[in-house]
């Protein structure tokens, strides 16, 4: 299995974002990572 990685960046990024909708509405921010870890597995998958 490969391994995806953010650049730091980006990571930052989609953690701030997360922490931005978290505060909104509890979950949010938890959706929202899950979303794009679930995006990244399906982009990458052979």
């Amino acid at each position: 299995m490969k391994v995806i990685g953010f650049h730091p960046n980006a990571d930052a990024e989609v953690t701030e974002a997360a922490q931005y909708y978290e505060i909104r509405q509890i979950g949010l921010g938890s959706d929202l990572l899950a979303e794009v870890e679930r995006g990244l597995n399906q982009s990458f998958i052979p």
